[in-house]
């Protein structure tokens, strides 16, 4: 699972996962007010238990849905 900011089909964090043949799908995005380009830094994803961890600017938010919906 990587996360990535400034993809043109997301607007904010798009929450990627890669297999072993570095090929990535889309699991999710979290929209975000913050331009992408001022996200450089402030942008981190953990998994644990089956909830994804998501801090994007100075929202921090979880999915336990893959990434699909964020509270």
């Amino acid at each position: 699972l990587v996360v990535s900011a400034g993809r043109p089909e997301c607007a904010g964090a798009q929450l990627l996962t890669v297999t072993d043949a570095l090929v990535p799908t889309v699991a999710g995005c979290y929209a975000v007010s913050t331009p992408s380009t001022a996200m450089a830094g402030t942008v981190a994803v953990s998994e644990a238990a089956g909830t994804i961890w998501l801090w994007a600017g100075e929202q921090v938010v979880r999915s336990t849905d893959s990434g699909a919906t964020f509270k």
